[in-house]
């Protein structure tokens, strides 16, 4: 599931749940508007349980549009899913983000 919510300031765009072939043409035309808009675009991947290259593909379009344009777009808490899916495909650092890995509370 994609839901964006945007404001004068940024817009901020959260991912959850699958993200894989099968959503990738809806969550294009959702993202898509969003290409040339002038506030900064932050991508929450923390509740991203399934990721595959293709929506990999659309989150780098997305960044490389938005950089050559100079308008700022930022990924950030990138579920495990998301880590070791970037870190497979060698993107992690193609997307220059911090990852931060959170550990696990335990009992």
């Amino acid at each position: 599931m994609l839901s964006i919510e945007q404001s004068k300031e940024r817009i901020d765009i959260s991912i959850s749940e699958e993200a894989t072939i099968y959503q990738v043409g809806e969550y294009a035309e959702q993202i898509m508007p969003m290409l040339h808009a002038a506030p900064p675009v932050h991508v929450d991947l923390g509740q991203v349980t399934s990721i595959d290259s293709s929506v990999t593909q659309l989150l780098m379009f997305l960044k490389q549009v938005r950089m050559g344009e100079g308008l700022a777009t930022v990924m950030h808490n990138h579920s495990e899913e998301v880590v070791d899916v970037f870190g497979k495909l060698g993107v992690a650092k193609w997307f220059d983000d911090p990852i931060l890995i959170q550990s696990k509370a335990r009992n």
